[in-house]
């Protein structure tokens, strides 16, 4: 069963992007760090599954950012078009 969702109260801006080495292989990588996300998710009163645990440590689920963000781009997108809609509208007075 699918249902719609609607990401308009996530804060994507407050998510910071970072770059890191993991301590025990040194591999280096960009992403969240999960206990921010975590702190966002629980100030934002938000249930949904941004982060995980492995063990003892928390882990990031990336694939499921991107419905999140898509719906962000799209948020942006409808006011990108809302002021174009009214830029014209003054030019044209």
């Amino acid at each position: 069963v699918f249902k719609s969702m609607n990401f308009e109260n996530v804060e994507v801006k407050q998510l910071q992007p970072v770059s890191y080495n993991m301590k025990r292989t040194d591999h280096e990588g960009i992403g969240f760090i999960a206990q921010d996300v975590r702190r966002i998710c629980r100030k934002q009163g938000l249930n949904l599954p941004l982060y995980g645990h492995s063990g003892r440590y928390f882990t990031i689920p990336y694939t499921n950012y991107i419905p999140l963000l898509v719906a962000a781009m799209q948020s942006q997108q409808e006011e990108i078009d809302r002021l174009k809609s009214l830029i014209r509208k003054e030019a044209h007075v």
